[in-house]
């Protein structure tokens, strides 16, 4: 038997846009994962069950991005030194007090929107100001499948996407080094996903529902 999730916990979904990253927060919250009541909009020819991305960290999200000169679909490597930018810290604050005051009464919250597996160095940080642990479950999908499916939503060539691919996986394996984490690949979701939600509760220590009793 799985013992109760410690209070202040966050699971933080990592990995690249198109690359399974919904469909894997949307298990999350089957496993009692609390996401928030102010999350994107569905739509319908992209993600027609929702994206699960809260609204307002979404938004410092896009913010951290014009600090650093960079758009999500911007291929660049991030200098070490660029999170050392008074305007981060700035929102930092920000997106610590707005998850302390919306999230602190649930004992485990999630969070997920694909810049984040770029942007973790400043997610870290905001976790450490809100004294909560962090796990971090990685979506993995074939980057082939990806490049298709961003050429057809954004009319991203192939090689860009490739690149942006292996900008977000490496940041997201680099970044949670050490940290508690578990890797799911996209495909093997859809085909088991009882199968991998319980290794992901597994991974986790969240409860796994009992449908046999």
């Amino acid at each position: 038997m799985v013992d109760s999730p410690p209070v202040n916990r966050t699971i933080v979904v990592v990995g690249m846009h198109r690359g399974g990253t919904s469909a894997t927060t949307l298990g999350l919250r089957a496993l009692g994962v609390e996401l928030g009541d102010d999350l994107l909009a569905a739509v319908p020819d992209q993600n027609p069950i929702g994206f699960f991305e809260d609204n307002a960290l979404l938004e410092i999200s896009e913010q951290v991005l014009q600090v650093l000169d960079m758009k999500w679909d911007t291929p660049r490597v991030i200098p070490p030194q660029a999170w050392n930018n008074p305007m981060l810290g700035a929102l930092a604050v920000t997106a610590s007090a707005s998850i302390r005051d919306r999230f602190d009464k649930f004992p485990v919250w999630g969070f997920k929107n694909p810049r984040t597996a770029r942007l973790l160095p400043f997610w870290k940080t905001v976790f450490q100001r809100c004294d909560r642990k962090a796990s971090y479950v990685i979506a993995l999908r074939n980057p082939i499948s990806i490049a298709a499916s961003l050429q057809r939503r954004n009319q991203i060539a192939p090689a860009r996407a490739h690149l942006l691919w292996l900008l977000h996986m490496v940041e997201a394996v680099v970044h949670t080094r050490g940290e508690s984490r578990v890797v799911v690949d996209y495909d093997e979701l859809l085909l088991d996903p009882r199968t991998q939600f319980q290794r992901i509760a597994g991974a986790l220590s969240l409860p796994f529902p009992d449908t046999n009793a």
